[in-house]
């Protein structure tokens, strides 16, 4: 029976309140309010998409579209033929390196020892950034290593090609090193 009366006090209330409508104290302004505010913000999205549109309307050319992705794939060409040169030099180079470089094979590991001595206790004698050598006599220097190595290559190879000379340059070697050894 509670539960009765409660829905119809219920149903009694939902009715009045369809039945009563709002009062609106000046209905005009809001209704002037609401259409400025739509339009407003249709008018900016027409701004925009008109915009839009100005800016990127060549993109609705079919012609453009594939100019754009042919030029787009021989950009890509470019880029994977360029960098097919770059590792076919880099090859080159290091097939030059290698050609022009020492044989440790052929050079006596004991003089080889000896000259990087020095190079081992550089940073002792040249501590980083004191020194007073210039970038030129560096590049000197290298170049004349450079020049020594073509010379020291032809001349390996005429000592490998002459035994006698062969002989007798071991024999002076092991003299030299038997010399400093004494001292």
């Amino acid at each position: 029976m509670k539960m009765e009366k409660g829905n119809e006090k219920y149903d009694k209330v939902l009715e009045m309140l369809r039945k009563s409508e709002p009062v609106l104290t000046s209905a005009d302004e809001i209704t002037e309010n609401v259409l400025k505010i739509i339009s407003g913000k249709t008018k900016k999205r027409a701004d925009l998409t008109e915009v839009l549109d100005f800016m990127f309307s060549w993109t609705y050319n079919v012609w453009v579209r594939r100019s754009l992705i042919t030029a787009a794939a021989v950009m890509v060409i470019i880029f994977i033929y360029q960098q097919g040169v770059i590792l076919n030099q880099i090859n080159q180079l290091s097939r030059q390196i290698n050609d022009s470089g020492w044989n440790a094979s052929t050079v006596n590991m004991r003089y080889i020892n000896n000259s990087t001595l020095l190079f081992r206790f550089r940073e002792r004698l040249y501590p980083a950034g004191k020194t007073d050598i210039s970038d030129r006599k560096v590049e000197e220097l290298l170049r004349s290593i450079d020049q020594l190595k073509k010379e020291y290559k032809d001349l390996h190879e005429l000592i490998e090609n002459d035994p006698e000379l062969k002989r007798l340059i071991e024999k002076r070697l092991s003299e030299i090193d038997g010399n400093k050894t004494k001292l």
